[in-house]
């Protein structure tokens, strides 16, 4: 008989249970591993055989049909970004969070694999020696083994494409197809193709208004798509992808405002200072959000669900914003198009733990943008709903009395 849902939450909690799981995983692990040393693809059964550390490197080794060539191309080289402290930061002793920092963008490129496989969840690309290519297939952990494609004992049946296929993404969360995918289109162009040369283009929609909206408006021919969600695991006669960065350069924001320059509609209301609401979210919501409104609307706040507007309109909404408060989320992924100096207030949990995962996520746009940030930490609440990724669902309960001496410090 399965667990109670409640009982099996609570039970995560006891490390007994964390502990049982790991080894559960690691015992996996160690028979997937068994299973790809076995002279079988994994189109049949088993993970990979091994990996490719540089896309760059195979394809200048790899001996394809000239018919049906291999071809890698840098489109932009890293450089050093800035990501300076939030100009106010109030509610956390954090070293994380209180210094700024400078990371390297990583290089991006485009390539084309012949017979290469594009693998859904988790988002691979494999190339026609049953090998991952790494540098295009995200992982989180301490080697290129953690990598999740290598859990699985047999992958999803393969369905194959012929002609020339394009990868845009494989995700219709809003920050990854805006800020990820999107700017692929960009990469594409740079190297003289065009989408009119693909017969198929890899992207996933759930048919949400701003992805339709995106998609018109990029003329992203609609009956070329292949969602990956039908077809998780795809085999293509040419496949052409992009690399996968897990730090950003500027000029994803950068093309975003290129790409949607034209794309104009009548801001819905005339107030420059704009607070997101995240009421009617699953999580991450402002339990004390009754107590914050009165002092946001006295200072010409105007209150809005951003789920209400047209992908032009909540464009139209950041370019237009002086000041944005809200708790870090999908709608930051628009500080893309919002104007230098822009001040934000961000608020978030002072007990995530995922060395935070997430407000990484907005100060670096905010940084390539120019924009001025700022952060309010606050407690959770609910922090014991999932104790693996809490920020991600825990609510948040900041202090009144420190909201309202930044909302005044910001707008002085």
């Amino acid at each position: 008989m399965p667990l109670p849902a409640g009982l099996k939450k609570r039970l995560k909690n006891f490390p007994a249970f964390l502990a049982l799981n790991k080894f559960r995983h690691k015992a996996f692990r160690v028979l997937c591993n068994l299973v790809g040393k076995l002279p079988i693809s994994s189109l049949t059964f088993g993970p990979p055989k091994g990996r490719h550390f540089s896309t760059r490197k195979f394809v200048e080794q790899w001996k394809s049909d000239p018919a049906n060539p291999a071809a890698f191309h840098l489109v932009h080289e890293g450089t050093d970004v800035v990501v300076p402290a939030p100009k106010r930061i109030t509610g956390t002793t954090k070293e994380l969070y209180l210094t700024g920092k400078t990371y390297r963008s990583e290089d991006a490129f485009i390539a084309t694999i012949p017979w290469g496989r594009f693998y859904r969840q988790p988002h691979a690309i494999i190339g026609p020696d049953d090998r991952l290519l790494v540098d295009m297939s995200p992982w989180w952990g301490e080697k290129w083994e953690d990598h999740w494609i290598f859990d699985r004992i047999k992958l999803k049946k393969a369905r194959t494409l012929r002609g020339k296929s394009l990868c845009l993404g494989s995700t219709a969360w809003f920050f990854h197809f805006l800020f990820d995918h999107l700017p692929i289109l960009d990469m594409v162009e740079r190297t003289g193709m065009r989408l009119a040369d693909f017969d198929h283009i890899i992207l996933e929609n759930h048919g949400q208004p701003f992805a339709n909206a995106a998609i018109d408006h990029l003329r992203i021919p609609r009956e070329k798509i292949v969602d990956p969600r039908k077809h998780p695991h795809l085999l293509c006669e040419s496949l052409t992808a992009a690399s996968h960065p897990m730090d950003w350069g500027a000029w994803r924001p950068a093309y975003l405002r290129r790409a949607f320059e034209d794309c104009r509609a009548t801001p819905p209301f005339s107030s420059r200072r704009i607070y997101i609401t995240r009421r009617n979210a699953p999580g991450r919501r402002v339990v004390n959000e009754h107590e914050i409104l009165p002092l946001l609307e006295r200072r010409g706040f105007e209150i809005i669900e951003m789920e209400k507007y047209t992908l032009p309109e909540q464009i139209a909404i950041f370019r237009q914003a002086e000041v944005i408060v809200g708790v870090g989320g999908a709608a930051f992924t628009l500080l893309s198009f919002s104007r230098p100096g822009t001040k934000v207030m961000s608020l978030f949990s002072d007990e995530d733990k995922t060395d935070g995962a997430t407000m990484k996520m907005w100060d670096m746009i905010g940084a390539l943008n120019g924009i001025e940030f700022n952060m309010l930490c606050a407690p959770s609440p609910n922090l014991h709903v999932n104790i693996g990724a809490p920020c991600f669902i825990a609510d948040i309960e900041p202090d009144v009395k420190l909201f309202e001496q930044m909302i005044g410090a910001m707008i002085s």
